[in-house]
C-alpha cells in the first residue's frame, strides 16, 4: 500500500455519472473531447494543490471511468492511453 502526497502519478477510478457531475462541473468549460481506445469522452487540464492535472473521463457502461495523471508525467500517461482497448 503506497500512500502519494499529493497525488498518485496515474489514478484510475470507476465512478458514477453523479460523483463526475459533482466533482467536475465547475471544469465543464474547459473540456474537450478526446478518443481512448475508441471510446470518445472529456478531457480536462486544470490547476489544483500547485500541480497541473490531466484528468479523462470516459464513459464505461452506467458508470464513468476517471483516468489520471499530472503533467509530469504526461509523456508515459499518453503511452498507456495508446495502449488502451476496450472490449463490447
Amino acid at each position: 500500500y503506497l500512500i502519494y502526497y499529493p497525488t498518485p502519478p496515474f489514478l484510475i477510478n470507476i465512478v458514477t455519472p453523479t460523483f463526475v457531475e459533482r466533482q467536475f462541473s465547475d471544469l465543464k468549460n474547459i473540456a474537450s473531447e478526446t478518443t481512448v481506445g475508441g471510446v470518445v469522452g472529456f478531457k480536462y487540464e486544470y490547476e489544483e494543490q500547485g500541480l497541473s492535472h490531466i484528468t479523462i473521463i470516459l464513459p464505461f457502461g452506467q458508470y464513468k471511468m476517471i483516468l489520471g495523471t499530472v503533467k509530469e508525467y504526461k509523456d508515459n500517461f499518453n503511452q498507456i492511453l495508446a495502449s488502451f482497448k476496450f472490449l463490447k
